[in-house]
């Protein structure tokens, strides 16, 4: 067994438990409590599965979970049209529907959690506003004893299991103990800094229930009789989590869409996306005898779905193609509609934080980033890489790693360069080509009032003089402390040639920057507030353009409907982008890899991006942005237009051409704000100058020579 630091990230929260039934077990040990994280990998075998959907009968409106009863029966429930809880008792080849009707049991609007005892009654839980409520049945329904819980306003009972001689309870902040009629026995606390999510009886018969921290999640064994933990803690790999239910075979619990767990490895066991089809959609996930399992999808009209081994999985007459990223759940989504249309290429996705290893989220990012940069770098290659970390990609991209994507558009007539912005396109070039591209983006500048406008270019010495002929003014309408003016003022990348490798920290520009922040007092010194409705009292501010309604949201943070965008000091504004995507130079499927990216610009997914982001096609671009100038809307439940502009105001025309033409004049590019190094490294030294510990210029060349190193060590 690995013993290892424990580190995970746990991206999903178990909402329901269905599983086997246990007897006591007293725990006999008196051991140290050992730690092992899991080690991740994936069955080879994890593609090989199908997917067959069964009709249930239509008095079932919505099918909620499935429970696995004695004798290999199972036990599907949920709710009918008028929102009773009803259920059908079936066996593992779905050849009969025996409906059960719990009249007796009152949780309109309640997550239902079954569970089954060993002589056949059944348990349901279920939670109210500030109780919860536990029924115990006959196995057709008849109501044998009802008892209310008390519990916290925002507590909720996640599962339940039977122990062999009462439940267990499993809710965030603790577990609970109850005997055969349901009256609480004792309870277990959550350990500090942690919370409950499931609970769990393995194929062994052990009771294990799942807690999740801020840096990982993890598997305990509990005995129900002392009320403690026992034996080790499980780590759980990064990016693993979610609903528990009884193992099969030689995995004693499976966890999610679908991983197995041993005492050593959790095993990505099903991966059913080159298929087109999402396991994690499904919900009460169930194993079954034969090794295939049971799901439940669809909301109005629920189907039983049946994962279940394809002896003619992989579809030789399709050419797979492997898109690695660090996070990016997008990427799978789009992977998925993608295979489900494609019949010339498949697309698999690797998600390089799953199993990667850290003592925080963070650590786990940037080692799994890490280790996608090596594989591209030492020709492990996928044919397309996600990557929203500038230097990276820029990295990369230096190396030749990526293809020139022009060389795709200009052979393709729907998306081709002419479907994009082209400033867009040629901020995000490299010497003529494109090596990568976003499919979103937006820009940032400093808005300024009118009347303070600068005529043409501006610098420091032009912003200070505006500032000491207005003496009466603040510079931004809030943070005016040095940390914050620095952060607002700094554009990095501005100071930075990532082909050459070089950078010019030491300009006089750069000094001046510094210098002038520096008279600005401490985020100490100066109470750091929110921004006034109508200050009225500030010359300028930082505005993110990423919805063109933002801008109404400028003019009033400024108090004034007369404003410019006037960028940056001694440069233009800066377009923002989201993710790069590329195709990697020794692909062995780029026209593959390119039919897949290029899906992330046809009509139908660029329309989908209307706020908090721009669409980089040109025709989508005008549709969202247009919207603009014409009062938001829904639709009510009488099916008519509603229009509101109370928080989303409309720009009138002079403003969207002013808005959309100062965008269009944009080139440059500051990626997606993931430039985290050199970042840091110039927030370091200027701190210090800050403090009086060195002065700006001998800050500024430390900043030269830190850069200048970490840019040399990636070439």
């Amino acid at each position: 067994m690995k013993k290892r630091a424990a580190t995970a990230l746990f991206l999903a929260v178990s909402l329901a438990f269905t599983g086997c039934s246990v007897k006591d077990k007293k725990n006999s040990e008196n051991k140290a409590v050992q730690v092992s994280e899991l080690a991740y990998e994936e069955s080879p075998d994890s593609g090989k599965f199908a997917a067959q959907e069964t009709e249930l009968p239509g008095d079932m409106s919505y099918a909620e979970g499935i429970l696995r009863l004695s004798g290999d029966k199972l036990l599907i429930y949920g709710r009918d049209a008028k929102d009773g809880i009803i259920a059908y008792k079936t066996d593992e080849k779905l050849e009969y529907f025996e409906s059960i009707v719990f009249d007796d049991v009152d949780l309109q609007g309640s997550e239902l959690i079954f569970t089954e005892a060993e002589d056949g009654n059944i348990y349901i839980a279920g939670s109210k506003e500030d109780s919860a409520i536990l029924y115990k049945l006959s196995s057709d329904g008849k109501l044998l004893s009802e008892s209310e819980i008390a519990v916290e306003a925002d507590e909720r009972i996640c599962s339940a299991v039977y122990t062999g001689s009462g439940l267990l309870l499993c809710m965030p902040s603790k577990l609970m103990t109850a005997d055969d009629n349901g009256n609480i026995t004792g309870d277990i606390p959550a350990p500090v800094d942690s919370f409950f999510t499931d609970a769990a009886v393995d194929s062994g018969g052990r009771i294990m229930v799942q807690l999740s921290s801020k840096n990982n999640s993890e598997l305990r064994e509990i005995d129900t009789v002392s009320r403690e933990f026992k034996g080790e803690r499980y780590i759980l790999s990064s990016g693993v989590g979610g609903k528990m239910f009884c193992g099969s075979g030689e995995y004693s619990l499976y966890i999610g869409g679908v991983y197995g767990i041993t005492e050593e490895k959790c095993c990505k066991v099903v991966d059913m996306l080159p298929a087109g089809f999402n396991v994690g959609e499904l919900r009460g996930l169930t194993a079954l005898s034969s090794g295939d399992f049971f799901g439940i999808t669809g909301k109005n009209e629920s189907k039983i779905v049946r994962i279940t081994r394809d002896p003619m999985s992989g579809d030789t007459r399709r050419t797979e193609i492997t898109a690695a990223f660090v996070g990016n759940d997008e990427v799978s989504g789009m992977a998925l509609e993608f295979n489900k249309k494609s019949r010339k290429y498949t697309v698999k996705t690797v998600d390089y934080l799953l199993g990667s290893e850290g003592g925080s989220p963070r650590e786990e990012y940037d080692n799994a980033l890490r280790n996608l940069f090596l594989d591209v770098s030492s020709g492990k290659s996928p044919d397309i890489v996600v990557m929203y970390d500038d230097d990276a990609f820029n990295e990369l991209a230096a190396k030749g790693m990526f293809e020139d994507l022009y060389e795709f558009m200009d052979n393709d007539d729907e998306v081709s360069r002419e479907t994009f912005l082209s400033n867009v396109l040629k901020a995000m070039e490299t010497d003529g080509k494109l090596y990568g591209i976003s499919n979103i983006f937006g820009a940032r500048s400093m808005a300024i009032k009118s009347e303070f406008a600068p005529d043409g270019d501006w610098d420091i010495d032009t912003l200070e003089s505006i500032l000491d002929a207005n003496s009466g003014m603040d510079l931004f309408v809030s943070a005016n402390n040095r940390e914050a003016v620095f952060s607002s003022l700094l554009n990095e990348q501005s100071f930075v040639d990532h082909k050459d490798h070089t950078c010019d920290f030491t300009s006089d520009r750069f000094i001046r920057l510094l210098e002038f922040c520096g008279r600005f007092p401490s985020s100490e010194e100066y109470y750091s507030g929110m921004e006034d409705d109508v200050s009225g009292n500030a010359l300028m501010k930082e505005s993110y353009i990423s919805d063109f309604r933002e801008f109404r949201g400028d003019e009033n943070a400024l108090g004034t409907t007369e404003i410019k965008l006037i960028g940056y000091p001694g440069t233009e504004g800066v377009l923002t982008t989201g993710a790069h995507y590329a195709i990697l130079r020794d692909s062995k499927n780029k026209e593959g890899a390119w039919a897949f990216l290029r899906t992330y610009f046809l009509p139908e997914n660029q329309s989908r991006i209307y706020r908090g982001a721009l669409p980089v096609t040109e025709k989508a671009y005008r549709s969202v942005t247009e919207a603009s100038m014409e009062a938001p809307y829904f639709i009510d439940d009488d099916g008519e237009k509603m229009t509101y502009n109370e928080e989303s105001p409309t720009l009138s025309r002079d403003e969207y051409d002013y808005l959309d033409g100062y965008i269009r004049s944009l080139t440059s590019c500051a990626g997606s704000s993931n430039s985290t190094e050199i970042k840091t490294i110039c927030f370091e030294e200027a701190t210090a100058y800050f403090m009086g510990q060195r002065s700006a210029e001998e800050a500024a060349g430390l900043i030269q020579n830190r850069v200048s190193i970490y840019l040399a060590e990636k070439q």
